[in-house]
Order: structure tokens, then sequence, then C-alpha cells
């Protein structure tokens, strides 16, 4: 037992060494200015919505007003808490895994664009909100999914010498690890069945709630519906169904981003201290930097990359 203790801390780079390299990459600082300044956006995308849509609000009356403006508020909500989380699980995970390479921060930074793009079309068209949120969460779960993959293979590369278990096995069991013993690590893990399931939902929601509303569109001339305050019944009922979907998601997600919001405040690394007169990421300063961690305690997301290590290397031994 004692040898396998003593096998499983390795030379593998802590998390909050590779969080301090990945920091130090001109890619990571361009993902930190996107995401940024989609924040700001999302914030202020509502106020730009009813400015551009004001024409269309007039013509619907005040309950128009009122759809209409929580449709847009709502997406603005959702991306804004979604944004959040997704920023906060590319901290806590993505930056802190030993074995990402720099050049695969520039996915981040896609991803970031991507999103940017699917809240402009939500703006447009409402309807298509949900979909775009859907293909959203996939797109992030594919990312989180294969970094995982790749995390197992590189601790199972180094770790499982020789390698008596098989690799799917690893997997497995460092997955259960990551959710269920450290709580620190957990970022690490695959984006979650629940998740994935919650975003195919969405997307069969707004499909369906999108073919309905198209449906009433093509039947409401032949039926020759009345009005309400000037405003065609289709009309309301279309939007009414596309407001109570959005509202919806939005419950959701802000009560997911809200959540992981608390589970992540703790979330703790050293940054490089900035010395009066030296210019941030030197030699110098990352020199003297590492002489103070060496005096210091060691962080906790650390501790726990060293006793995942432990548990691999049994679970490697059977």
């Amino acid at each position: 037992m004692t040898n396998i203790a003593t096998s499983a801390l390795t030379n593998l780079t802590p998390p909050s060494e590779a969080y301090r390299e990945a920091t130090l990459s001109p890619v990571y600082r361009l993902s930190e200015l996107t995401f940024g300044s989609l924040l700001a956006a999302y914030s202020l995308g509502f106020v730009g919505a009813i400015g551009a849509h004001s024409a269309d609000l007039d013509t619907h009356g005040s309950l128009g007003v009122v759809l209409l403006s929580m449709q847009y508020a709502s997406i603005s909500i959702t991306f804004a808490y979604l944004t959040t989380s997704f920023y906060l699980t590319y901290h806590a995970g993505i930056l802190t895994m030993p074995q990402m390479p720099l050049y695969r921060l520039r996915v981040d930074f896609t991803l970031a664009i991507v999103q940017a793009m699917f809240f402009g079309f939500s703006m447009l068209r409402p309807w298509l909100f949900p979909i775009l949120l859907g293909i959203n969460f996939h797109l992030i779960g594919r990312r989180q999914t294969h970094e995982y993959e790749k995390l197992a293979e590189f601790l199972y590369n180094r770790i499982c010498n020789p390698k008596r278990l098989e690799p799917e096995n690893f997997r497995i069991g460092l997955e259960k690890f990551l959710r269920e013993d450290f709580s620190e690590l957990s970022s690490w893990g695959p984006v979650g069945p629940n998740i994935l399931s919650g975003a195919r939902k969405m997307m069969v929601m707004g499909a369906v709630i999108g073919i309905v509303c198209l449906g009433i569109e093509f039947v409401a001339p032949k039926l020759a519906l009345p009005t309400f305050r000037g405003v065609t019944i289709a009309w309301i009922v279309q939007q009414a169904l596309i407001t109570s979907e959005i509202v919806l998601v939005t419950v959701k997600i802000t009560r997911y981003g809200w959540d992981l919001l608390k589970r992540r405040a703790k979330f703790l690394l050293i940054p490089i201290k900035k010395p009066n007169n030296e210019e941030y990421g030197s030699t110098q300063v990352i020199k003297d930097h590492e002489q103070t961690l060496k005096h210091e305690p060691r962080l906790e997301i650390d501790q726990q990359f060293d006793s995942l290590q432990r548990k691999l290397a049994e679970l490697c031994t059977g």
C-alpha cells in the first residue's frame, strides 16, 4: 500500500501550476476579453432589443409590449447565466487540467463566438431560442467530454504501469472519483447525462412550438379570427406559446447558474503578484512567485490531485 501511495505521486503538473501556465497564454486572454464583452452584451441586450423592435412593440399594443419584453429579457438573462456558468467551469476545469496543451484553448474562444451568434439569432427570432440553446449545450458538452477523454488517457498512461486495467474501466473509475470524492476536481468530469438530456428536451420543445406557430400563421388567415385590442388572436397565441417556453427555460438555466455560482465561489488559485515597476509575467516575477509557493501550504485542489493519483493507482492494481 505504501508503494502505491508513493508511486502515485508522479511528476504530473499540479492543477494550480497548469492554471498559472494557461492564464499566461495570449489565447486565454483573448477568451477572457470575449467572455467579458459577451456578458456586457447580454446585460444590455434587452435594452438593445427593445430599441431595435420599438416599432413592432407599438404595433401590437400593451399586450405585445409585455410578451415581447418578457422574451427579450428572459433571453438576455439566460445567456448571461449560461455564459457565467461556462466561464466558471472553464476556469475550474479546462484551465487546471494537467494534460491541456495551450493550443487547444482556441476551442473555447471559438465556442464563445458561436454563443454570441446564437444570442443574436435568438433575439431576432425568439422561437429559435430553445433550439439554439440546446445546440449550444451539446457543443459545450462535446468539448468537455473530449477533454475528459484526453485527461483519462493521459492519466492512464502515466499512472497505470503495467497496464493491467482496461482503459474503459479506468475512465469509468476516474469519472466516479471526480463526481463523488473530489469536489475541487469535479469540473474535470464529462458533462452529466441530465444536462444533455435537458438540452435535447429543449430542442424538441422548441421545434414543436415552432411548428405549431408556423401552423397557426398558415391557418389563421383562412379562419378570420377576431382581434383583441387591435391585435389578432393568432398572434397573441403564437407569442404566448413562445414566451411560455422561453420563461420556462430561463427559470431552469438561472437556477442551474445560481447553484453553480455558489459551488464555484470558493475556487481560489494563487495569482502571480506583480511587484512595483516589474512587468506582469516576467521571468523574475515567475521565479519569485515559485519561491513564495514553496513556503506556503499547498492548495486544496493540488492536495486532492495527489489523493486522486493514489486512488487511481489502487484502481490500476485492482
